[in-house]
């Protein structure tokens, strides 16, 4: 009898063993692929041979409100600042929503947007400046969208009649760029534009990821791709067939395999269609990686890296890229082997260089990320900038930088009244004027009051951590002084005392602002002029150019990086 039990403990301790060396070997060989494939999109004839140094441009605004803000009489000072500056290139970020109204009709139709990126494309030419476009932008304040980001992002992967969609929107966009292909120099779909299969997919109730896994196309690709045993050892349950598969959530190490599907559904179903129309259409490396969990133990899963595609990409680092981000300050020797080390991993060790780092945030103040986030030692950036040029020219084809002017999270729909008074609900006397300049403004009469209803959290990045609101337009007196009053949900949250045409600010509580909907409003004790209106949370600011367009610390070193460090 002792020796039937010594068999069976025997017997079971190899069938561990096995069992362990099976999953150490698929999880070698999961890891293996994870390095090694990738699919390549169709190839493009030529890329245009110019070191691109470029800014995001927002002008006065931000990127979720500038097509309807801009205002075409600072474009020429911007314009020529930029290239002052040693820029010779301009992102624009373009948005599917507010580029296309409508989609809860169900067929998205252009809007006026697109004559006012006809109207920039035409100025850059003139300026002698190039440009490149950021095409998946899912964010837009207009009410006639007709859908909100996270709606969009969830319905492009399980609705056939949407990723069609996306392809006349880029058909239309390529027609617009056809007129301008001279300056024209990349365009690229970014990964972050459509974050819901890293965030709120894998969230979702059980029943909603099944659905997700069908409609998607991700339990077909888990046939074609995966053996069911293997699908099974990383769900860490059986199925009875693949069709019962769902997405996965977050912490499970079933995770990989999703991760490794959206990498290729976007491509094949976003990226390779829109080249049939927009050539130069790339993949924004995702340069960082995924943690995938497994258990105990964990390991990290690296993103497409398109090696060996020939189109431009696009790439991003900050200086928390491979640090431990516990709120440390980083030497520019480290800063520099971590910014090498992501030109290394994006190129294939240089194998293609073909990216341009299209946001190198050498400083970072987001608040989601403040205060973990790794982050330059200030005295030692001019350092870092100066190490980072020869980094830049041996293993990429240029930079750019997001917020080369800083800007407010403005909550506030066609802030400027350059589209009339769209989104705005008006009472009283108030009618929208030209100026001299040719940009427009409101002039409100005495009594008159303009509104917009709107979810806050959804319009302000910084409001969680925010303890004020922040309100500031241009004034223009028409009449006696005037007192201008603010109103959240029809009470008075503060008051502005007019006295001389300026630009004036307060300040107001933030806690009023934080529930699902206010109503915000405005009105005048007497006729007035107002016009840039900003009503916002914090300033994103990269310290080039602050938000009123003041020189910041590292202006000088921008200059120094593209006219000095980055001659050829």
């Amino acid at each position: 009898m002792r020796k039937f039990l010594l068999f069976i403990l025997f017997l079971f301790t190899v069938l561990l063993a096995i069992n362990y060396f099976y999953e150490q070997e698929t999880k070698t060989t999961l890891q293996a692929e994870n390095q090694q494939e990738e699919v390549s999109p169709p190839k493009k004839a030529g890329i245009k041979p110019v070191f691109i140094k470029a800014v995001h441009y927002f002008s006065s605004s931000w990127p979720i409100a500038f097509w309807g803000d801009f205002e075409r009489s600072q474009v020429d000072q911007d314009f020529d600042q930029i290239k002052a500056d040693g820029f010779n290139t301009v992102i624009l970020v373009i948005p599917w929503m507010g580029f296309e109204l409508g989609f809860e009709d169900g067929v998205p139709e252009p809007s006026f947007l697109y004559d006012r990126l006809e109207w920039l494309l035409t100025k850059i030419d003139e300026k002698g400046l190039n440009y490149g476009i950021r095409i998946s932008f899912p964010h837009s304040f207009d009410p006639a969208v007709g859908t909100r980001n996270r709606e969009l992002c969830t319905e492009v992967f399980t609705n056939g009649s949407l990723r069609e969609q996306w392809h006349q929107y880029v058909e239309r966009l390529a027609r617009r760029v056809d007129q301008h292909r001279d300056s024209f120099k990349f365009a690229f779909f970014s990964w972050e534009d459509f974050f819901c299969p890293y965030v709120s997919i894998p969230a979702m109730d059980g029943n909603r990821r099944l659905e997700i896994a069908k409609l998607s196309g991700y339990q077909e690709w888990l046939a074609k791709h995966y053996p069911k045993h293997l699908v099974e050892t990383y769900y860490r349950r059986p199925f009875d067939s693949l069709d019962k598969v769902p997405v996965p959530e977050r912490e499970s190490p079933a995770f990989w395999f999703f991760m490794r599907f959206v990498d290729q559904f976007l491509i094949d179903q976003l990226v390779v269609p829109g080249r049939q129309v927009l050539p130069e259409l790339a993949m924004e490396v995702r340069v960082d990686k995924e943690l995938i969990h497994d258990g105990d133990d964990s390991f990290w899963m690296e993103h497409y890296m398109a090696i060996t595609d020939d189109q431009l990409r696009g790439s991003y680092w900050a200086p928390y890229y491979g640090a431990e981000n516990v709120g440390e300050l980083l030497t520019a020797e480290k800063a520099l082997r971590h910014f090498e080390y992501m030109l290394n991993n994006v190129t294939g060790k240089e194998k293609n260089i073909d990216h341009i780092v299209e946001q190198f945030n050498f400083v970072d103040n987001t608040p989601s990320f403040a205060g973990h986030h790794a982050q330059i030692e200030p005295a030692e950036l001019p350092t870092f900038l100066e190490g980072s040029a020869d980094l830049l020219k041996q293993k990429s084809r240029g930079y750019g930088l997001w917020a080369y002017r800083g800007y407010t999270d403005s909550a506030i729909y066609n802030s400027s009244f350059e589209l009339g008074l769209r989104g705005w609900d008006v009472q009283g006397e108030s009618e929208v004027l030209t100026n001299d300049d040719g940009d427009q403004a409101l002039k409100i009469q005495p009594g008159g009051e303009i509104s917009q209803t709107f979810a806050p959290y959804d319009r302000f990045v910084g409001l969680t951590p925010s303890e004020e609101i922040k309100f500031c337009a241009n004034f223009r007196l028409l009449a006696d002084p005037a007192r201008v009053t603010l109103l959240l949900d029809d009470t008075a949250a503060g008051m502005i005392d007019v006295n001389e045409t300026a630009y004036r600010c307060t300040t107001l509580e933030s806690q009023p602002f934080k529930k699902l909907e206010i109503k915000f409003s405005i009105t005048s004790d007497t006729k007035i002029q107002i016009d840039d209106l900003r009503l916002y949370s914090y300033v994103q600011t990269l310290g080039v150019y602050d938000e009123h367009n003041q020189p910041g610390p590292a202006r000088d070193l921008i200059v120094r990086l593209n006219n000095d460090w980055l001659s050829d």
